[in-house]
């Protein structure tokens, strides 16, 4: 996806199994998308690489039919592999030169950012 197609939209959500009360982020996910939400962040923390990529998969899957985004949270080897339309780096992860370089301008790429001096710079 380019940048250009990212959609307008008033609700980001964003995944988080110890928020989900026992729901899977797949279950999650496809509540949000029935109910019309256009953009989530898959971002899982305390996953294994190989849990993560299974189920950013079958969430990708679920994105793509309900013409929604999908942007990956902190790893972009994982937003490669599973073809996502971006990824968000925080202030302590991958440079976001670095980031731009290996997704190129097929992704959206995001920086978190947590002071107005931050904000200026990404």
């Amino acid at each position: 996806m380019k940048q250009s197609k990212f959609p307008e939209t008033d609700i980001y959500c964003i995944t988080a199994s110890q928020f989900s009360l026992g729901r899977s982020n797949v279950d999650v996910v496809k509540q949000m998308l029935e109910a019309g939400i256009k953009i989530v962040q898959y971002r899982e923390k305390d996953f294994s690489m190989l849990q993560k990529y299974r189920e950013c998969i079958a969430v990708r899957d679920l994105t793509a039919k309900y013409g929604a985004c999908l942007i990956v949270n902190d790893d972009v080897d994982l937003a490669l592999a599973v073809e996502s339309d971006g990824v968000h780096v925080g202030q302590e992860d991958l440079p976001v030169a670095k980031a731009r370089e290996l997704i190129g301008d097929k992704m959206v790429l995001g920086l978190s950012t947590h002071s107005p001096e931050q904000a200026r710079e990404a």
